[in-house]
């Protein structure tokens, strides 16, 4: 799980004890699973309160974040590279950007990753987290899917880049 960047101005109207409150429930609905937290910034309040044996938060260390999201079996991610990097592996994504950006965009069309329709709706990441749960992408495909819609992406960038510029 890498949470998002929370001291931009978009994120201030998301509800930051979301992911707290992700944290609880999954660790409530799943007893085999254990969660890797990366926050961005140098805290991650309240860590406490989780059993230590199944919740490992990386704080003030690097890390081979890629690696972790490659071999996940989910990955709950802010937006950003990681969440391209975890679908690349195969590891199912769950964004929680506020903004779609043109990358997230291509990647919803390509179903390479899943964002609930309300982001502080708890019940309906869960569901997302439920469907998505060790239902690794057939990585065979994703490759694939990478390589021969590359220049469609790289033109529809272009377009809209063109739409603002003009």
């Amino acid at each position: 799980m890498r949470t998002f960047k929370s001291k931009l101005l978009y994120r201030k109207k998301h509800n930051k004890s979301i992911i707290l409150e992700l944290i609880k429930k999954i660790l409530l609905k799943y007893d085999d699973v254990n969660l890797i937290i990366h926050p961005r910034y140098n805290s991650f309040e309240s860590v406490e309160q989780f059993d230590k044996n199944r919740v490992k938060v990386i704080e003030n260390e690097a890390v081979d974040s890629t690696s972790i999201a490659a071999f996940s079996d989910l990955f709950i991610g802010g937006g950003g590279t990681i969440n391209i990097e975890a679908a690349y592996y195969g590891t199912p994504v769950i964004s929680l950007k506020p903004v779609i950006t043109l990358y997230e965009d291509y990647m919803l069309k390509n179903e390479l990753t899943h964002r609930p329709k309300d982001l502080n709706n708890i019940e309906e990441i869960l569901s997302i987290v439920e469907k998505n749960l060790n239902n690794r992408y057939d990585k065979k495909n994703i490759s694939k899917l990478w390589i021969e819609t590359k220049k469609d992406a790289i033109n529809s960038f272009y377009e809209k880049m063109r739409l603002i510029i003009d």
